[in-house]
């Protein structure tokens, strides 16, 4: 066995298995043997003498490829899994062997006394237990997604040269029916058990009037939902029918900082913090996905396989792979094709047609017009603004 035991990523569950590690010697005994030598994360292991948990953390091409190491991700792990293998790792265990649900809460009071929020908070921490643990119970048959993304507008208060929403993009950018969002939730959870994670996006989701209703839409189903969120750029403060639904839907508001970007963050806070809303604020922020529209000049299918974003994402009435497909179509950035997409609102999708799409192994027809996610070697700028909307290639 290899005298060196890694984490990765430097995340919220990664934060989890290191306390249940540590304070179970018989996984220790039985499942390591030896001390965690620290962490393994993509992008924080870029930044010099990077810290988690009190532990340093390293990109995996700096890793001794002899060493084991535990995949701690409900959102990523088959991904990260698959990085693994084609760097030349081969000891490899899932965070899901030993984690459970009572191990992990006896563990969260010592770990908010050790103030190991460094990246994540408490907050987080909890909501992230909660998704991976969401589908506890389920039948073998049970259809789970890791992550489902409403996107409720392509309008933002900012526009951000770099978003990886492709945003920036827009021309005209509307707001999409907020009753067909509705709708779409309800044909969703027809065919599917539970979702880890599910996040209320835009562009700048508190720039629609009238959301209440789909956070209330969301909250009958919140038994089956492990992180319910909406994000935003803290340049708005919703109306106290949104406040009062987000509450009620133990619904975390994940507010990114842009410092004088997100001129409201302090009425935010406080506004939230009045009314008893969970909230979290991203001030560690780091951009290094750089995506855009490419010709097709291959397959895309070395594209899929080195994608790490997956997650479906639901944008009017249909259900994408990805934010890339749904934007990507929506702009006709590439040739349409009903393959890049599942009708969820058709009388012919059911569970396996939806099960079907979401754990293909093969591209999407998008994928020949994705540049990639390149994990630059670099930070990108957070939110460096353009003031007119970026040009690319239009398919009728």
């Amino acid at each position: 066995m290899s005298s060196k035991i890694y984490i990765m990523p430097a995340g919220s569950i990664g934060a989890i298995s290191y306390y249940v590690l540590k304070n179970n010697n018989h996984i220790f005994t039985e499942l390591l043997g030896s001390k965690v030598s620290g962490f393994i994360d993509n992008i924080r292991g870029k930044t010099e003498n990077a810290e988690f948990c009190g532990l340093p953390v390293k990109i995996p091409e700096n890793i001794d490829r002899s060493a084991r190491v535990i995949v701690a991700s409900f959102r990523y792990g088959k991904k990260l899994i698959q990085q693994l293998h084609k760097l030349g790792f081969t000891d490899i265990v899932s965070a899901d062997s030993f984690l459970t649900q009572e191990n992990t809460s006896s563990v969260l009071e010592q770990m908010q006394e050790d103030n190991i929020e460094q990246r994540y908070n408490l907050i987080s921490i909890q909501d992230s237990l909660r998704g991976f643990f969401i589908d506890a119970g389920n039948e073998n048959d049970a259809l789970t997604i890791t992550r489902a993304e409403f996107v409720i507008t392509q309008r933002c208060t900012l526009k951000c040269r770099d978003c990886s929403t492709l945003i920036q993009y827009y021309e005209k950018p509307v707001d999409l029916n907020i009753d067909g969002v509705i709708e779409s939730v309800d044909r969703l959870f027809e065919f599917v058990e539970s979702v880890r994670s599910v996040n209320i996006i835009g562009g700048e989701p508190f720039i629609v009037k009238g959301i209440a209703p789909l956070i209330d839409k969301l909250e009958a189903y919140r038994t089956r939902i492990g992180e319910l969120i909406i994000i935003t750029n803290g340049t708005i403060v919703p109306d106290s029918e949104t406040i009062i639904s987000m509450r009620r839907a133990d619904l975390v508001v994940r507010i990114s900082d842009y410092g004088e970007l997100s001129r409201k963050i302090n009425e935010l806070q406080e506004r939230l913090s009045e009314n008893g809303v969970r909230y979290e604020i991203k001030r560690d922020l780091h951009w290094s996905i750089q995506r855009s529209f490419s010709n097709a000049t291959n397959s895309g299918e070395e594209t899929f396989r080195n994608c790490e974003t997956w997650c479906a994402q639901i944008m009017d009435g249909k259900l994408y792979y990805c934010n890339f497909a749904a934007h990507g179509d929506a702009l006709r950035a590439f040739p349409f094709n009903k393959d890049n997409y599942i009708e969820l609102l058709s009388p012919d999708t059911n569970k396996e047609t939806i099960r079907t799409y979401i754990e293909r192994t093969c591209a999407l027809p998008a994928c020949q017009y994705c540049t990639g996610i390149n994990l630059s070697n670099e930070s990108i700028p957070v939110a460096v603004q353009t003031k007119v909307p970026l040009p690319y290639k239009k398919y009728e």
